[in-house]
């Protein structure tokens, strides 16, 4: 976590819009099957962003842990 004072990482850049992410990876459930990720892996997501790999990622593998730096993006669902 960061002061409140501190400065915003990367200023002037926003998380792309959904529409931006279906353009670039329009299935990415093919992409993860496509890199060659299986039932038995854990995965590192990095720069996991608003998650659009994230949840395709826990349908197949093992384990996900999804990182990014804006913790806006994160909440826990029990």
């Amino acid at each position: 976590m960061t002061s409140p004072d501190a400065p915003a990482f990367f200023e002037g850049t926003a998380m792309p819009d959904p529409e931006w992410w279906e353009a670039l990876w329009p299935d990415p459930a093919k992409v993860i099957a496509d890199v060659g990720v299986t039932s038995g892996a854990a995965v590192v997501d990095l720069c996991s962003g608003d998650g659009w790999f994230t949840l395709p990622l826990a349908r197949i593998a093992r384990s996900v842990v999804a990182i990014d730096i804006d913790v806006a993006h994160f909440s826990v669902d029990a």
